[in-house]
């Protein structure tokens, strides 16, 4: 990350992925080929302009992959096959042209085909189209836990007007984003430790519902149903930044005292315990299907699972988990409304269409806290962030136990917490 009073470019940002393209994954691994640097700089020049443009007052959104023009794209694990869509001509790689194609893809199913020569100095070339399929981003948003394979290929995800996102196949690589270069490292489950003292409540208090593995290790499933907990809450936070409107979630602890200060416009009665059940049923369900799965050796004196039993297991497990992250988009949805949607750490939501009473609130001071934590952190001006980050700011600064996602309509995120 450079000085916070510098602003990087494209250029910047090709120098940046050429120093780090082949250390980022240790092991049997080759990186899938980048293009040379005087390629990269045209490719995301390019890419930049084209995302600052617009078609039909639409905000350009949309994936770029970028492979040499003698390469058999493949897949990550090199099994199967990748479908790809072709020109019968190559189309040349113009603003023009991306602007165009942007609106015949789907920036989390589809991508353009790019391709670069062997001589840096040759043209790049639009070559086609690719179809990525949804799968991978739903696992990205926590809708699911598989998905399909990548291509072995360098990724590019143009997220908005300057907002472009790297990846090799499905890892993350770097991204440039309002003129910093964030770096893979920075991306890190560590962002939400403030958190994680309610993700932890939230686990427990479910665990009421659960019924554990008989002979599946503990540490095993318990640290399935840490991710299942936090990805369950992030992926109603990533519905809200899906929707493009912006909005909040407030997380609220059992023991919160937040009730004088929030005003609940559409207050749901306990009845409405739909998010709850459907994360408790998957849980149940991939808990029976670890157990007939898991190595007959570490599990003696178990009665032997027939296949057909353990395909229908499957076919029930997919069905829950569809129902789940439906459930989740559905509770997103609830951000339409203006004012913001509170769910307990119990997976109860409580309402939506919330404002924060700002007179039972009063202004703190605010910090920004950076990955990794550093002992001293910069004090901020609540004033000159929007109303949603202010109203967040005090609630948060008035009581303690909750936590509250902000989603600006320009997609960016922030965690508060006291």
């Amino acid at each position: 990350m450079r000085d916070s009073d510098s602003y990087c470019f494209p250029s910047d940002f090709a120098d940046h992925l050429c120093g780090i393209w082949d250390k980022l994954i240790a092991g049997q691994y080759t990186p899938p080929p980048l293009p040379s640097e005087l390629q990269l700089r045209s490719f995301l020049e390019t890419i930049y302009l084209a995302s600052m443009e617009r078609e039909e007052s639409r905000i350009l959104r949309f994936a770029v992959c970028a492979t040499p023009e003698v390469f058999e794209l493949s897949l990550e694990e090199g099994v199967g096959a990748i479908e790809v869509w072709p020109f019968a001509k190559d189309r040349p790689f113009t603003v023009h042209e991306i602007r165009r194609l942007a609106s015949a893809t789907h920036l989390d199913s589809s991508a353009i085909w790019v391709r670069f020569p062997p001589d840096d100095k040759g043209p790049l070339a639009i070559h086609g189209l690719i179809n990525l399929g949804s799968s991978w981003a739903h696992a990205r948003k926590g809708y699911q836990y598989h998905h399909d394979q990548m291509p072995h290929a360098f990724l590019l995800r143009a997220e908005g007007p300057g907002r472009l996102v790297v990846y090799q196949g499905q890892y993350r690589v770097a991204a440039l984003m309002g003129g910093h270069i964030i770096e893979v490292g920075t991306v890190s489950p560590l962002e939400l430790v403030g958190a994680f003292p309610l993700f932890s409540e939230a686990r427990d208090l479910l665990r009421s519902d659960v019924v554990p593995p008989e002979y599946e290790v503990a540490r095993e499933w318990h640290q399935f149903e840490w991710t299942a907990t936090i990805n369950v809450i992030l992926s109603v936070v990533n519905t809200i930044q899906t929707n493009g409107h912006g909005g909040a979630l407030i997380l609220a602890s059992k023991s919160s005292n937040w009730a004088d200060l929030i005003r609940i416009k559409y207050e749901l009665s306990d009845d409405a315990q739909s998010l709850r059940k459907h994360f408790a049923h998957f849980l149940n369900l991939r808990h029976k299907y670890g157990d007939m799965v898991w190595p007959p050796q570490f599990k003696p004196g178990a009665p032997e699972v027939a296949e057909e039993t353990i395909r229908l297991t499957v076919s029930e497990l997919l069905e829950a988990q569809r129902k789940l992250s439906e459930a989740c988009m559905f509770a997103g949805n609830l951000a339409g409304v203006d004012g913001s949607t509170i769910i307990g750490t119990d997976l109860k939501v409580k309402g939506f269409g919330s404002e924060i009473r700002l007179d039972k609130a009063k202004v703190t001071k605010v910090f920004e806290v950076r990955m990794p934590v550093s002992e001293r952190m910069e004090e901020l001006d609540s004033e000159n962030f929007g109303m949603r980050h202010r109203s967040a700011i005090r609630l948060c600064g008035a009581t303690t136990g909750l936590v509250v996602f902000v989603v600006s309509q320009d997609g960016e995120v922030s965690l508060v917490w006291n």
